[in-house]
This record gives structure tokens, sequence and C-alpha cells, in this order.
């Protein structure tokens, strides 16, 4: 779902923005920062930090998140 055009992407104002949208409920943001968390997009790379984001998308109904959280545990 991350995606930007063309210019280096601002992940410091990427997750500050999605970290507003998820204490909102958007399950598109908290997939996102669960992408970065994953990924060390812009932040270490934090599995507990993932799993959480991808716990709370999954519950808001984002299959993606709950896919990727699948493969973690696997």
């Amino acid at each position: 779902m991350l995606g930007y055009s063309g210019s280096e992407p601002n992940y410091k104002k990427a997750i500050e923005y999605f970290e507003r949208a998820g204490k909102e409920n958007m399950m598109e943001a908290n997939f996102n920062l669960a992408l970065m968390y994953h990924n060390a997009l812009g932040v270490p790379k934090d599995m507990q930090k993932a799993i959480e984001y991808y716990k709370l998308a999954s519950k808001q109904g984002m299959a993606e998140a709950s896919s990727n959280l699948g493969l973690i545990y696997l």
C-alpha cells in the first residue's frame, strides 16, 4: 500500500500522519505503520510493533493485514 510519486519519501512525516489517522481507526494507516515497522522504513525494524499494527488493521477488516500476520506466524 505504501507508495510515493517520484521524490524521496518523508518517512518522519508519513509516520506522523499514519499515527494520527490510526487513532481515528483508519485501517489503511494502521496497515502502513505495520509495513513501516516490518520493513524498517524510516524506523528501526520492530516486529512487535508491526504485529500490533497488523492486528489492528486485521480487526478493522483489512485482509492484507491478516495475510501478513499469518505469514509472520508461519
